[in-house]
């Protein structure tokens, strides 16, 4: 990854925002970081709708004037399929993974990226937090630093998606691939046993 000026991390105060604030300060990049810890789950429609088109908004005419700069915005693969017994989180996944998209065909071209990152379940306090993922294998639980890492991999290659983890990329594709009412099913099925 080539150097970053400067960058600024929303939740970074734990996480897959703090491990973005890691590992960017490990390249010398100078960091603004913004943490807001959020008492309910409820309140996800304000940081991951709100919150981050206000921030978009801001930020990017800026950088369109430089001719450079980069968004990630964290989605998840909740974001492309019905996510029961998450329903909430994973509508507003959908509409950060959606509206990253729309801006990453505006913007082509002028040297400034915007790319959503969609990890899947992460070894990170948000998944103690919200009580799911704990008895899930190995093989589909992913570090905070190894969904960074690739990100910012991707990220430099251009991507306007990146789904991190052979494991989430095969969910992902299979959500798109299947008709809703299965994969609804599967995800209700999935995410009812996680949240045990």
């Amino acid at each position: 990854m080539s150097k970053l000026r400067r960058a600024l991390v929303t939740g970074a105060s734990a996480g897959i925002g703090a491990e973005f604030a890691r590992q960017l300060a490990a390249h010398g990049t100078d960091l603004v970081i913004v943490a807001r810890r959020a008492e309910r789950l409820e309140h996800l429609v304000e940081v991951n709708v709100v919150a981050v088109q206000q921030l978009m908004h801001a930020a990017v005419p800026g950088m369109l004037d430089r001719g450079h700069g980069a968004i990630i915005n964290v989605a998840s693969t909740a974001a492309f399929q019905p996510n029961p017994y998450g329903a909430a989180y994973g509508a507003t996944k959908a509409y950060l993974l959606n509206l990253t998209q729309a801006v990453h065909e505006e913007i082509r071209g002028s040297g400034v990226q915007v790319m959503a990152l969609c990890p899947g379940f992460t070894n990170t306090e948000f998944q103690a937090v919200a009580s799911v993922g704990a008895d899930l294998p190995d093989l589909v639980v992913q570090r905070a630093d190894e969904v960074v890492a690739s990100g910012l991999r991707a990220i430099a290659r251009g991507k306007p998606v990146h789904v991190s983890g052979l494991a989430n990329k095969l969910v992902a594709l299979g959500s798109t691939a299947t008709p809703t009412v299965i994969t609804r099913k599967l995800s209700g099925l999935l995410h009812r046993s996680a949240t045990r």
